[in-house]
């Protein structure tokens, strides 16, 4: 198994996780945000689950980038593989909530502390 790369940074105010050499901040700006770097996290997403705009829907995708990279190691292409997770956040695949129940042990409290869980995820 590949060595996780979770890291936390320090800086002069708090400590910052990174993962894959990105803040847990910049994925989520990643996932909403458009390709021009335009913000996109106010766009609805009525159908999921997860949340109902892309700024909630995207704690979960790096959710989900998190326990992969911690688990697996990493993807070949982490910002696509991000992408992917998110298509299926805001799509609301239940298969997201299943990753999120069986690992959320191992999920950074700099991330759970987004996810707004109500009981057993589904």
């Amino acid at each position: 198994m590949t060595k996780s790369k979770h890291e936390l940074s320090s800086s002069k105010e708090d400590e910052v996780l990174q993962i894959l050499g990105k803040t847990v901040h910049e994925w989520h700006e990643l996932v909403t945000s458009t390709p021009e770097g335009e913000p996109s996290g106010h766009l609805r997403t009525p159908s999921s689950r997860y949340g109902y705009t892309a700024e909630e829907c995207g704690w979960w995708a790096v959710a989900a980038l998190s326990i992969y990279e911690k688990h697996y190691g990493e993807p070949d292409e982490a910002s696509l593989f991000l992408e992917f997770i998110m298509s299926q956040v805001v799509n609301d695949d239940e298969q997201v909530g299943g990753l999120i129940a069986e690992y959320q042990e191992s999920i950074p409290e700099e991330i759970l502390e987004h996810l707004q869980i109500e009981g057993e995820v589904q």
